[in-house]
């Protein structure tokens, strides 16, 4: 349940004239993770390792787009082994 849908649970609640008893308790969680896609890595990777070295790119595109530095190396090393 989102903010939004507890919130018109609440109203809801308020309206019947039930009155909520006890606590509410709110969970938050992380978002779900983002998952790029290879056509934003590839073009993410061809920008950076224009402008910086290897090290410095995959760190720079890893953060950018959420992803793993390990997987971004491995991509940026089969780039290099592509040309």
């Amino acid at each position: 349940m989102n903010l939004g849908a507890l919130r018109q649970e609440v109203q809801a609640r308020e309206a019947a004239d039930r009155a909520l008893r006890g606590e509410i308790v709110l969970v938050v969680d992380r978002a779900a993770p983002a998952v790029a896609s290879e056509d934003a890595l590839d073009s993410a990777l061809d920008q950076a390792l224009g402008e910086m070295r290897l090290k410095d790119a995959v760190a720079h595109v890893a953060q950018t787009l959420g992803l793993p530095r390990r997987q971004v190396y491995k991509a940026a090393l089969a780039k290099g082994t592509q040309k």
